[in-house]
């Protein structure tokens, strides 16, 4: 529903948001996107399990401990209310960033609850095992000025998600091991006094490590006997999701902007069988 910020003294400031993405209400994108995921979502690969989440009601503060060293603490609630296809997720976060000769560093850890599911995946049907998880997780990023007018940022993610089942199928699910990362380069006043161009290249939150051992049906005897087998079955994604985006926005008027961008994601989904994702797009913005 919308956001608000704000100062309380010099050195301590607020964040909150209604129903918003947790990422941008506590401003974890900036400046590791400097502008750019203007048509990829920037949040799944620099703040993936804040993205999970979905449409959140929480905030933080901030404060400014020395002039380089600022911390920032947060919670989020969100609930499949919302977003029917989501389970309902807490979320809460600790981040240090350090500035020192235009470098900024940011180090974050985060815990994140889900009920009815596990890295916002539901599981349906037979195999709804009345799944909830804990996620514990850790990012670290940089920002750093190669020139006077060209920045480049990355951000990495890995966090650990204990999983909890309570099924006749689902007799157990090991600890799902996730990472995510982005990286970035952007430049300012390449054309004209205001414009830039953004390349960012990433990977959403995808799961490297992860197993389940499951029982399932496999023959029907005389009719009335069921043969059952118990299979470990791998969780872990087959292929790699890479997103690429380039974009070019240009000032056209006073606190209007017109951004260009060329995007597209090799292995949509970490899926290897899915067909490459390619788009162009041009993207209006006005700031009242």
């Amino acid at each position: 529903m919308g956001r608000v910020s704000g100062a309380v003294t010099e050195r301590l400031s607020y964040f909150a948001g209604i129903n918003t993405a947790a990422a941008a209400t506590m401003g974890a994108l900036q400046p590791f996107t400097a502008g750019g995921a203007e048509f990829l979502a920037g949040a799944s690969y620099f703040a993936p399990y804040e993205d999970l989440a979905g449409p959140a009601t929480g905030g933080g503060v901030g404060w400014a401990v020395t002039p380089k060293l600022t911390v920032k603490v947060a919670g989020f609630q969100s609930s499949n209310e919302v977003d029917e296809e989501a389970p309902d997720s807490q979320l809460a976060r600790f981040e240090a960033g350090y500035r020192i000769s235009g470098v900024e560093v940011r180090l974050g850890f985060g815990y994140m609850a889900q009920r009815g599911g596990a890295l916002s995946s539901i599981a349906q049907g037979a195999f709804d095992a009345g799944q909830s998880s804990t996620s514990t997780y850790t990012s670290f990023s940089v920002a750093a000025p190669v020139t006077e007018k060209v920045t480049v940022f990355a951000t990495y993610t890995d966090g650990m998600t204990d999983q909890s089942v309570s099924s006749a199928l689902i007799s157990g699910i090991s600890n799902a091991r996730a990472n995510a990362f982005g990286v970035g380069v952007a430049a300012r006043d390449v054309l004209r006094s205001g414009d830039g161009v953004t390349l960012l290249a990433g990977q959403p939150l995808r799961v490297a490590s992860s197993r389940a051992t499951v029982t399932v049906p496999t023959a029907l005897q005389n009719g009335t006997v069921v043969t059952f087998d118990t299979q470990d079955i791998d969780l872990s994604a087959e292929a790699r999701e890479i997103a690429l985006e380039a974009v070019y926005t240009t000032p056209v008027a006073v606190q209007s902007t017109v951004s260009l961008g060329l995007f597209g994601r090799l292995n949509p989904d970490h899926d290897a069988n899915a067909a490459p994702d390619l788009g162009i797009g041009a993207k209006f913005a006005h700031r009242f």
